[in-house]
């Protein structure tokens, strides 16, 4: 399963650089920069995502961080449960 991680900057001229950071329920922390890393993707002015894929059952953490001369940060966090159906 993919969830979708967005992170939308109207100001985004003023920014140098958006990071994407997330968390997986074992606590591993994976963070992404923009113009660095690919899967920091811009949809449109100022929009950004990420794909996420779920391997595990438990609460993901998300969160986007802004530099430059404006910074701002944001976060999400959700929960990927067990089927109740055996598949």
């Amino acid at each position: 399963m993919q969830a979708q991680a967005t992170g939308t900057y109207r100001d985004c001229l003023r920014r140098r650089r958006l990071k994407s950071k997330y968390a997986t329920p074992s606590g591993t922390i994976t963070t992404l920069t923009s113009g660095t890393d690919a899967e920091v993707v811009k949809s449109a002015t100022g929009v950004y995502y990420v794909d996420i894929t779920t391997t595990q059952h438990g609460v993901y953490r998300t969160e986007w961080t802004g530099t430059g001369t404006v910074r701002a940060a944001d976060g999400v966090e959700f929960t990927v449960d067990a089927p109740t159906v055996a598949l």
